[in-house]
């Protein structure tokens, strides 16, 4: 592909960058601080940037710690904040490292009257009664999301839901609002991908199933991503009357016409 845009244009001078290509790899600062050229996306409704960069967790399936460093703030969202949007969307890995931070700016953004969503989710280990319920206040664009990767946090994640729930967020509303990325690496962790999205389904949170895209064997996952991906099968059904050869076809023609008929009613 690199090779193709080159010979397009065989007389510029083309630097090829980004997690894919280099990890290392920065933009030089007056470009990394510049503000947003918002007119060149025409469809875009949102101001996009970031407001810290990094993370101290190091998961392993992660990049963020050898492409960002160590967590750190960089720029109040006022820097890249577009006033003809309503909508403003946080890249922020791990936002909620910094309480005092995400407190200031969702300050601010509650004084703008501005939808917030947080692209990279939110850690949920990280959050208290305070943070719960300005969780609560805010206004989001999307999915307010969090990660269940690891089974060991089973309790801790149980007891931050609880919490959601003390600041003010109801049943209905999480199974409306709240989804939960489950990271299963291989098909040998299929059984503990399963667990934690019923476990989720039990609590009234959505899961969205992500994998290692490196593991080319992965039947079991990519069944279970299709069924708790698709929000309508997973609260309709049990990942079992999914998976059954003869009764999957039914289920998915049931699913296209309830959506048929709630998209014409």
């Amino acid at each position: 592909m690199f090779d193709d845009l080159a010979s397009h244009y065989p007389d510029t001078q083309i630097d090829i960058g980004g997690s894919g290509v280099d990890l290392k790899k920065v933009l030089p600062p007056e470009i990394e601080n510049m503000k947003p050229d918002y007119s060149i996306y025409p469809d875009n409704d949102s101001s996009i940037g970031f407001s810290t960069r990094g993370c101290f967790r190091k998961c392993y399936f992660c990049i963020v710690d050898q492409k960002e460093g160590q967590f750190r703030r960089t720029d109040h969202p006022e820097k890249w904040y577009n006033p003809a949007f309503k909508n403003i969307t946080f890249l922020d890995n791990n936002i909620l490292a910094d309480k005092a931070w995400f407190l200031e700016i969702t300050d601010w953004c509650i004084s703008k009257d501005l939808k917030i969503w947080f692209t990279q989710g939110l850690d949920l280990r990280l959050v208290d009664i305070e943070i719960a319920k300005r969780l609560y206040e805010i206004r989001n664009h999307r999915m307010l999301s969090f990660a269940w990767d690891n089974i060991k946090d089973e309790r801790v994640i149980k007891q931050k839901i609880a919490l959601l729930r003390d600041a003010g967020f109801t049943k209905n509303m999480l199974r409306a609002h709240v989804q939960f990325y489950i990271y299963v690496d291989n098909d040998e962790e299929y059984e503990s991908g399963l667990y934690r999205c019923n476990e989720l389904k039990q609590l009234g949170c959505n899961a969205f199933v992500m994998y290692n895209i490196d593991n080319e064997r992965t039947t079991r996952i990519k069944a279970l991503q299709r069924w708790a991906n698709r929000k309508q099968l997973f609260w309709q059904f049990d990942i079992d009357d999914y998976k059954k050869d003869t009764q999957a076809p039914e289920i998915i023609e049931s699913f296209n016409r309830a959506a048929g008929a709630k998209a014409t009613g």
